[in-house]
């Protein structure tokens, strides 16, 4: 088999890629993680079916990809060329999944049975064993023991691997899991020791029904307690889902909030209001446009630009279809280029807002701040507990400072307390025979009084109890000064850790800690507010794309698209009526309709003046304004309602100020969750100890249970004897095929695998041969080497080379040979001599190497060889 071409669509990390191949030696080169691995399985697994991934089995489905899973390989046989094999893991024209389509170049099409017929013999166990060269078969192959490594080579020069050998070790180990003479875990000494035990508890047997009955009633009281300790956590759990569910919509009910806030201060027109400004705004507008267009065709009769325009009207003429069918969009142009507008205002409100925070906070949006899980929070809060203790006790120290330094003064202030006091009482007495204006006044002042004399007393009081020395006092106060310090600085590293820029301080975080929200909040409205004003823009796009075949003959290239569409708007009607009009005949006839149709504009307007100025409107602008800014409105209220009905089944939208504490709320049901499942554990491991006192009075049963016991243990121990005498009898016959097929194939190989050898040592080593059946090297200095004295990079050598012997020791070649970083051990003067090797090979071997090796890399370039870099 040569492979021509492969081409794969999603497979690992390789979309859409096609790769070529050619006969002979060809390298595919990549760093580490470039998808050399994933190329070799790709081949594998469209030639003999996709495997599921599994705990041990890789997944090569491309993450984040919907397109099709597998490919398509073109190869050539002995009897077929351009054989097209497609393999996909989706259902595909009516093709089942994982089904292998084939196509030959004669139009017949099969399936996998077809394809097993064009590459027979190949199997998938061939292509693993005997025509790739994996970097684990050599280091395996280093960790052998000299007999193993004897065997190894042995079986891969008669049968092309050590399949063989393997299936003997395997039956042998199969074997031992079964028995070991001197062994207790394996299943057969268990269950003969079990025989033993049982046969000595049928001797020793006494009853204990009463104790098994109290073991019974104790197991159905605990599992009714674990019932209803299950029942009360799965309501738990449903009302935590709900609450993380209400979490996650936070940020839209956030966004709902803003809506409703900012709906209350627009003016929203009833729809009777906005239909009949609507109307109005139209049917004036419709009047202007027919003043317009009586004006422009009296000017275009006044200076006869027939002579002019005759190429021009030819357009028209040519294009009117298109044209008109162009003009029927205006309305929905319009709407996308006033949508397109406000969609820019709203986002440079936002940028400009986010901007502020980032310039008055240090908030980055390349690394946004990150918000306060839990834990942070706790730690921030008893830190600031802490600090605020501190506080009190500066306080306290002060007062007690000035206390101690002027007693005297105290003993005054105590005598004049004691007289504010009762100044305070009298003024208080005196109002309630005053006027009502006055007695107010002094029961104010009677009252500041009051206070007053209530603070000094404390603050007298606070002092007297401070009696500690000078210095002890000046100790705390530094070591007060200090642990603020500490406590900063912790509250620093925190709010750095969660990128909060410029607030670092503890003052800060009480104050603004609410600042980085509102910049995540503003980040998601700004990816929102983007992602639409890119829709509207490519839709107002398509628009401009359908002006630009008029701008041969009106100058649009550097107008707005509302302005675009006027030109082209004035210039159809121009065209228009050019069919309809005559040069000068109608003139005077234009001129009284225009004198008609500004009459009727200025009375359609002052009949619906008194109206208009009910709403404040004075002029068609005014309309307009507020039309659009309805317009606005309504595109609020949409929203409004698409997020109440998002919001609806997980909110109460009547009360949105409840769910202030959501996750204070959220966390204590998770702690009482967590109580809920220790008690739960608690019964479990309770009924564990209860089950196994239960299993050990329930094993304790009567003779006959115990007799039936000792009957069904001794079936085992006969069943599993019989299937360790097969396994034993299975490694035999397997060793006495290798070595019969040794003698068959082994000489003519040899021979091979000696030229090979040479070539690949560079003829330091001339001649291998069997000797008493050891395998046995020779080199040029007629010495003779055992395999297992051979150094690393020899012995993977000669592997290699006995591997080979065997490949192209066959007529035909079913596969091509993929070795994927086979030179493990080879330095550079064994690499060299590889390629050499590569070369000589025939050419209808096609030989496929994967590697990072980047003097592999520099040989293949120099000897011309093709190269593939992923």
């Amino acid at each position: 088999m040569i492979i021509k071409k492969i081409e794969i669509f999603g497979f690992g990390k390789f979309e859409n890629r096609v790769f070529d191949f050619q006969k002979g030696p060809q390298l595919i080169f990549g760093e580490n993680e470039a998808g050399k691995s994933t190329l070799y399985t790709f081949i594998r697994y469209i030639l003999f079916g996709i495997r599921k991934p599994t705990n041990t089995r890789r997944n090569f489905k491309p993450y984040d990809y919907h397109g099709l899973y597998g490919g398509t390989i073109w190869f050539d046989t002995d009897q077929h060329q351009n054989v097209q094999l497609t393999r996909f893991d989706n259902q595909r024209d009516n093709i089942k999944a994982n089904t292998a389509r084939v196509q030959l170049e004669d139009g017949r099409t099969g399936d996998d049975r077809l394809l097993e017929k064009i590459i027979f013999p190949l199997t998938e166990e061939l292509f693993l064993d005997v025509f790739s060269f994996q970097q684990e078969q050599l280091t395996e192959l280093d960790q052998l023991s000299a007999t193993q490594l004897e065997q190894t080579l042995v079986a891969v020069a008669s049968t092309g691997s050590q399949r063989l050998l393997e299936t003997a070790t395997t039956l042998e180990q199969s074997a031992q899991a079964l028995f070991k003479p001197t062994g207790s875990k394996p299943p057969l000494n268990q269950k003969l020791t079990e025989l033993q035990l049982l046969s000595q508890k049928i001797e020793e047997k006494e009853s204990s029904e009463s104790q098994y009955r109290d073991a019974l009633l104790q197991m159905k009281t605990l599992d009714t307690k674990r019932e209803t300790l299950q029942k009360q956590a799965a309501e738990l759990k449903q009302l935590i889902a709900q609450k993380e569910r209400q979490q996650r919509a936070f940020t839209q009910l956030k966004e709902y909030q803003r809506i409703n806030k900012e709906l209350q201060h627009r003016r929203i027109l009833s729809a009777e209001e906005r239909l009949k400004l609507t109307s109005i705004a139209e049917e004036y507008q419709v009047l202007s446009q027919q003043i317009h267009s009586l004006q422009k065709e009296i000017a275009v009769t006044k200076n006869d630009l027939l002579k002019n325009q005759n190429q021009s009207f030819w357009f028209f003429t040519k294009h009117q279809d298109a044209i008109q069918d162009l003009l029927k969009t205006e309305k929905k142009m319009l709407e996308g280029y006033a949508e397109n507008k406000f969609l820019l205002q709203q986002l440079d409100e936002i940028d400009s807002q986010s901007e502020q925070l980032s310039e008055q906070w240090g908030f980055s949006t390349t690394s946004p701040p990150l918000l306060l899980d839990k834990v942070a929070k706790q730690e921030l809060e008893d830190l600031h507990q802490t600090y605020q203790q501190l506080l009190e006790t500066e306080k306290v120290q002060e007062t007690s400072s000035v206390t101690q330094a002027t007693p005297k003064t105290d003993r005054t202030k105590s005598y004049t307390t004691i007289g504010f006091a009762t100044i305070s009482a009298i003024m208080f007495i005196l109002s309630l025979f005053l006027a009502t204006p006055v007695n107010y006044v002094v029961r104010v002042l009677a009252l500041i009084l009051v206070a007053f004399s209530i603070y000094q007393f404390k603050k007298q009081h606070a002092s007297s109890l401070d009696d500690a020395p000078l210095d002890e006092r000046h100790s705390e106060q530094s070591n007060n000064a200090r642990k603020k310090q500490e406590i900063e600085t912790q509250v620093a590293m925190i709010l750095k850790e969660h990128h909060w820029g410029k607030l670092t301080t503890l003052a800060d975080y009480q104050r603004f800690g609410s600042m980085p929200e509102t910049f995540l909040q503003l980040l998601e409205r700004q990816k929102e507010t983007s992602q639409l004003l890119e829709q509207t823009i490519a839709t107002l796009q398509s628009y401009q794309e359908k002006t630009l075949f008029l701008e041969e003959w009106l100058p649009l290239s550097d107008k707005t698209l509302p302005e675009r569409y006027r030109l082209i708007r004035d210039y159809a009607d121009e065209m228009l009526m050019k069919q309809a009009r005559e040069l000068s005949a109608n003139l005077p006839k234009l001129e009284d309709d225009l004198k008609l149709a500004i009459q009727q504009q200025t009375d359609f307007f002052d009949g619906h003046l008194p109206y208009l100025q009910t709403l404040n409107l004075d002029s068609l602008a005014d309309i307009q304004h507020l039309l659009q800014d309805d317009q606005q409105s309504q595109a609020l209220l949409q929203k409004q309602v698409t997020l109440e009905k998002e919001l609806r089944p997980l909110f109460n939208l009547d009360e949105l100020n409840s769910y202030n504490q959501l996750p204070q709320e959220l966390d204590q049901l998770i702690a009482q969750l967590t109580r809920l499942e220790e008690q739960r554990d608690a019964l479990q491991y309770e009924q564990t100890q209860l089950t196994a006192n239960l299993d050990w009075l329930g094993k304790d049963g009567t003779l006959d249970e115990l007799y039936q016991q000792r009957t069904l243990l001794q079936d085992d121990v006969n069943r599993l004897s019989s299937q360790w005498l097969s396994l034993i009898l299975e490694k035999e016959l397997l060793n006495d095929l290798v070595i019969a097929m040794s003698d068959q194939t082994l000489p003519s190989l040899l021979e091979t695998a000696q030229h090979y050898f040479q070539l690949l040592t560079n003829g330091k080593y001339q001649d291998i041969f069997l000797k008493k059946e050891t395998l046995l090297i020779q080199n040029d200095k007629q010495q003779t080497f055992r395999t297992i004295d051979l150094s690393t990079g020899t012995k993977d050598q000669l592997y290699m080379a006995l591997r080979l012997a065997f490949i192209t020791s066959k007529d035909t070649v079913p596969a091509p040979i993929i070795i994927d970083d086979g030179w493990l051990h080879y330095d550079l003067a064994r690499k060299k001599q590889l390629v050499l090797l590569l070369q000589s090979l025939p050419v209808h071997i096609q030989v496929i190497l994967l590697t990072s090796d980047m003097t592999l890399l520099q040989l293949f370039d120099d000897a011309l060889l093709p190269v593939t870099h992923l």
